[in-house]
């Protein structure tokens, strides 16, 4: 997904580091950084139950504090928490769809210019597709390689 919004709204899609007025700086998704944008997607596995919605919603208040807008691409069944600033993403959307649906709540809110949001929705088709699956295999590969080192060392879980 981060691909694909990059390919309409240039950003750097390494940074990952939000800091926060406290001094503190929080792991994201996606930092727009000239928008003072943060997204971040909540995958229906990992942040399913209370402790999580509890969890998301403090780091999201604790970013938007520091003046940073906060938008939670929640993948169904999840609800949103904010029901201002998230938007559900269909379960097992490919990247384009759900950058679809985040693009078009960006413009709703009034981040993103609406004939932006409207010129990626009517192309219908990824846009970065390369770009991402490549990056995914690069995700991957660590993954795999983090796994295999904590077998090395006996544990279970990567």
């Amino acid at each position: 997904m981060a691909h694909e919004i990059a390919s309409v709204i240039p950003f750097d899609l390494s940074d990952h580091s939000v800091k926060l007025t406290s001094g503190r700086t929080r792991k994201v998704d996606m930092l727009i950084t000239d928008m003072k944008l943060v997204v971040e997607f909540d995958g229906s596995y990992w942040h399913r139950g209370a402790d999580a919605i509890k969890r998301d919603d403090v780091k999201a208040r604790d970013i938007r504090d520091s003046g940073w807008n906060v938008v939670r691409a929640r993948e169904a069944p999840l609800k949103p928490i904010n029901v201002k600033w998230d938007v559900q993403i269909p379960k097992g959307a490919p990247p384009y769809v759900a950058a679809r649906e985040v693009l078009h709540h960006l413009a709703r809110l009034r981040l993103v210019d609406p004939a932006v949001a409207a010129t990626y929705w009517q192309r219908g088709l990824p846009a970065a597709a390369k770009e991402a699956e490549n990056a995914l295999n690069v995700l991957r590969r660590e993954a795999e390689s983090r796994t295999r080192a904590g077998k090395q060392r006996g544990h279970d879980k990567p």
